[in-house]
């Protein structure tokens, strides 16, 4: 169990993952989509909820401390890990501002009609 849970500490392209990922275009839509597949679900309970926003930059802050230390550092600092962990944060703010201007348009729609 503790190895699983390992992984999550680890860059999706350090060690053996980057043989196969490099070499596969669906490897990094995949990760890409499950990235902002895990914040949608989130800025739906912010939206929903009438949460405060910087519940947001709380995540934020919580996804650059695991890029910075633990991804980075674990895959040694190699240029397609740091690429990997700016990609992450990109695609995390990505999905977070889709889902919000998603929900924000349906929310205005409602109050229109």
């Amino acid at each position: 169990m503790m190895g699983e849970f390992e992984t999550l500490l680890h860059s999706s392209l350090s060690t053996a993952g980057a043989d196969v990922i490099r070499g596969q275009y669906i490897g990094f839509v995949s990760d890409t989509l499950a990235h902002i597949g895990i914040i949608s679900p989130l800025t739906v309970w912010i939206v929903l909820r009438d949460w405060p926003l910087w519940l947001f930059w709380v995540g934020a802050a919580l996804i650059l401390f695991k890029e910075f230390y633990f991804d980075m550092p674990n895959g040694g600092y190699a240029p397609l890990v740091i690429f990997d962990s700016i990609w992450d944060f990109a695609t995390w703010f990505f999905g977070f501002f889709v889902t919000w201007c998603a929900l924000m348009d349906n929310v205005g729609r409602r109050h229109d009609a």
